[in-house]
């Protein structure tokens, strides 16, 4: 039904190759997936076209990585990066926030929060700055617009002045100090060092059980799974078959099988399974 739903993230190998120099390697979170979101990728770019001189940067995008933990490296470079950051938070989060309406409330339509940074760099300035400021949450679409059209530039927004924490936390309003004294309920340097005398109030953990096709793979009624596992395991033999029958032997695997996640249980499905 749409184009899109056959969309892979594409890679960028000089620019994943960097953010994972920088940005997930000083990251602190267990699961950095969120960094493969490609504005991430994009700033990043943006950073090494500068080589150290003078600029600025712009991007209206996702602005996830304003708190979230996968993105405290990131948090960490930009203030290394830029003499002066400012981030406008538009707000918009549906997934943060049900009671919000994309099409209501989000500037472009969409589920995740939206936010304009411009990043400066100025050699000679040793202070480093970091500036935001975070739109009324219940606002419309068109009273941000029309919000934007009245303020016009960075001057005509009131700032706040960010202290970030040692954490690369930047939005710390309501967070006590000693968050730091309390035992982690688990991390990796406990997974590691079983039977050493190291705090945590679980020495071992896993994920679980992710299947990332839970609209397939689970179901109150055990016929129903299994009729559609069925259906899944029919799917994917047919798509072997015609891969091996195929005439043209230059094609790749990724052109030729479908998609359709209403039939294969695949991501992007247009359609639930039932």
């Amino acid at each position: 039904m749409s184009e899109n739903d056959n969309n892979k993230n594409r890679t960028y190998k000089l620019a994943d190759q960097r953010v994972r120099e920088t940005y997930s390697k000083d990251s602190k979170a267990s699961n950095k997936n969120a960094l493969d979101d490609v504005y991430v990728k994009f700033f990043r770019w943006a950073v090494d076209r500068l080589r150290g001189r003078d600029g600025i940067i712009c991007y209206v995008s996702n602005n996830s990585f304003v708190d979230q933990l996968a993105f405290d490296g990131m948090r960490q470079h930009l203030l290394r990066d830029f003499t002066t950051v400012y981030h406008l938070d538009l707000h918009g989060n549906v997934r943060k926030n049900p009671k919000l309406s994309g099409t209501t409330h989000n500037v472009f339509g969409i589920q995740v929060g939206v936010g304009i940074t411009i990043a400066i760099q100025k050699r000679g300035q040793a202070e480093r700055s970091l500036h935001y400021y975070r739109v009324p949450e219940g606002w419309t679409r068109l009273e941000k617009v029309a919000w934007l059209a009245q303020k016009q530039s960075l001057g005509g927004v009131e700032w706040r002045t960010l202290t970030p924490n040692a954490r690369n936390v930047w939005l710390t309003d309501g967070m006590q100090d000693d968050f730091e004294r309390f035992p982690p309920i688990g991390s990796k340097a406990t997974k590691a060092e079983h039977g050493a005398d190291v705090q945590a109030i679980f020495k071992n953990y896993g994920r679980g059980v992710a299947t990332s096709r839970d609209d397939w793979a689970y179901d109150f009624d055990r016929d129903t799974l299994a009729a559609r596992m069925r259906r899944s395991i029919e799917f994917y033999n047919a798509e072997v078959d015609r891969w091996q029958r195929r005439a043209d032997l230059t094609a790749s695997v990724d052109g030729f099988v479908s998609y359709d996640g209403t039939r294969s249980g695949l991501l992007g499905s247009t359609k639930p399974p039932w």
